[in-house]
């Protein structure tokens, strides 16, 4: 059943016009909202950007410049806070880090010019040393004539090259170290140049170096011994006269001589046989040196590693124009080998422990060019050695 009709009538320029006011609305919220959030990024941008650029500014600078005093401000931000109080930090050990490096450097650089100045100074003295060596050997082949004149001594290519080899080697290890040692200079010197010398590198530098000196004055040192030993071989005949000799008295004053190189007295005694009042003419220098030779021969070879021992000398005359003396000791003896060319030079049992090899070649030599005499020798390993030696004399008195 139809009660009625109803009719409804609207427009839509109300629902248009509030969807557009909706729209402006929210355009409006739109374009403030962006605007803020500008507003807000420049704010911030102000905050952050500008202390980085800061940092940045001061870094480069740095780097180009190489200041290392320069330092980052504070910032309100905690976190480039942190970052500045870093970097300065970092800052301030490189800067305390190059100090000590330039402190290091003028040290090294001032340590390097007094070591130049002691090497080149100790060079000059080395090259003076080399020179006045060379002239002593140039003195020694003048002497090789008086080496040879006894029918033993006549090798004279053994003589040379025994020279040549004990004189030449501490000469030519001198050398040696002294070429290292300008090497090791050169090489610290382009290390210097370069600024990339370390503390350890430094120290071994001036270790190697005073390692080195030590083995050129030490070889240098040898030289000139054995240099000035050689040269006494070359006995000058003519320097002797002859004068009257208390033999008693005159061993009391060879004893007296050698007791700086005495052994033990005790351990070593040195007993004399001869009669009281036995004086004759004859050369004191020459007899006096063939005695010590004698002497400090028996101390260093025949009692080495004996804790006792002992020598005797007896003197007597033969037909009253020849005096005698018989040299003995109890020590190790002479092996075969050696005892066939006892005399000759540069023999020793000591090579490399000191033994020059021409004391008893001197002993031959003063006994039978400069006394005018002879000498024979006589020896067993373990049964230690006899000397028998014999020259003209004038008999003075002989009680």
């Amino acid at each position: 059943e139809v009660i009625g009709y109803v009719y409804l009538r609207g427009s839509l320029e109300q629902a248009r016009l509030f969807m557009w006011r909706s729209i402006g609305i929210a355009a409006v919220v739109f374009v403030l909202t962006l605007l803020l959030c500008w507003l807000v990024t420049l704010r911030l941008r102000k905050t952050i950007v500008t202390p980085l650029d800061s940092v940045v500014d001061v870094i480069s600078q740095v780097a180009r410049d190489k200041n290392y005093s320069l330092r980052l401000a504070p910032s309100q931000l905690v976190e480039f806070d942190m970052m500045a109080h870093a970097f300065n930090t970092m800052l301030d050990r490189v800067q305390q880090h190059i100090s000590r490096q330039r402190r290091a450097e003028e040290e090294a650089s001032q340590l390097n010019t007094e070591l130049e100045r002691q090497v080149t100074q100790r060079t000059q003295a080395l090259k003076e040393s080399n020179s006045e060596l060379l002239k002593t050997l140039e003195q020694l082949h003048q002497y090789q004539g008086q080496l040879v004149e006894s029918e033993k001594m006549a090798s004279l290519g053994d003589m040379v090259a025994g020279i040549a080899h004990e004189v030449n080697t501490p000469i030519g290890l001198s050398v040696t170290a002294s070429t290292l040692l300008q090497d090791k200079l050169t090489v610290m010197q382009e290390k210097f140049d370069e600024k990339r010398i370390s503390t350890s590198e430094f120290e071994r530098f001036l270790s190697d170096c005073d390692e080195n000196l030590q083995i050129i004055y030490r070889n240098l040192g040898r030289a000139a011994d054995l240099v000035t030993s050689f040269k006494q071989v070359a006995v000058d005949q003519s320097s002797e006269v002859d004068r009257d000799i208390h033999i008693p008295s005159f061993m009391n004053d060879v004893l007296i001589s050698v007791k700086p190189r005495r052994l033990d007295p005790e351990k070593f005694p040195i007993r004399i046989s001869c009669p009281d009042n036995l004086t004759v003419r004859a050369k004191a220098g020459p007899l006096n040196q063939v005695l010590i030779n004698l002497i400090v021969n028996s101390m260093v070879h025949a009692f080495d590693g004996y804790d006792h021992g002992q020598i005797d000398i007896t003197f007597g005359m033969q037909n009253d124009t020849e005096l005698e003396m018989v040299y003995a000791d109890n020590g190790k003896g002479v092996p075969s080998d050696i005892s066939r060319k006892i005399f000759d030079p540069f023999v020793t049992t000591k090579r490399g422990s000191g033994g020059s090899g021409l004391g008893l070649h001197l002993v031959y030599n003063l006994v039978t060019q400069v006394l005018g005499g002879n000498i024979h020798f006589f020896s067993e390993e373990k049964n230690g050695v006899e000397f028998i030696v014999r020259f003209p004399v004038t008999l003075v008195s002989n009680a």
